[in-house]
């Protein structure tokens, strides 16, 4: 037996005593890290310091949110959040004589996506085209296009018609 599996060995019946436990640097040794509560995750501490088992708070985020009406097409820029966000998640809504159109979408760092309810409920779509897809008809329509950006996002808008488009947005960072 070499001395790197006397000592791995030593160090696991020693120090380790329940499935799950870490070894981690003590002051001088090696010491145990006892394993995590259910849900918790390993965070590091800082250089120096002992890693601990933390719970995931929604404090944890920088979160931000608001509502804007758009009936133009263009840019709409979102910045000045305090943060660089993640994700967004949009709900947008376009009212027209049939009813409302929906659309929820989600920007992140992979890309864009949108689930649409259209024509008064009739039709359902999924797209990777666009954050926000409200069509009423192929005269009536708003899409959105949408990409993060330092301290926010970026959403451009195709206006056809003369939709006008209500959409919350909660963005995570």
């Amino acid at each position: 037996m070499n001395i790197m599996q006397i000592i791995t060995d030593y160090i696991a019946r020693s120090t380790l005593t329940t499935k799950g436990d870490l070894v981690v640097r003590g002051d001088s040794l090696p010491e145990r890290l006892a394993a995590g509560t259910l849900g918790r995750f390993l965070q590091a501490n800082g250089s120096g310091q002992k890693p601990s088992w933390q719970k995931v708070s929604i404090s944890d985020f920088d979160i931000a949110h608001d509502t804007i009406l758009r009936s133009t097409g263009g840019v709409e820029n979102v910045n000045g959040l305090g943060f660089d966000a993640k994700l967004v998640l949009l709900l947008a809504r376009t009212f027209t004589g049939g009813g409302p159109e929906i659309s929820i979408g989600w920007i992140n760092t992979l890309g864009q996506s949108c689930v649409t309810q259209e024509v008064g409920g009739t039709t359902s779509q999924i797209g990777t085209s666009n954050c926000i897809r409200n069509y009423i008809d192929a005269s009536n329509y708003m899409l959105g296009v949408g990409s993060l950006v330092t301290g926010g996002f970026s959403i451009n808008f195709t206006l056809v018609g003369t939709a006008t488009t209500r959409f919350n947005y909660l963005a995570i960072g």
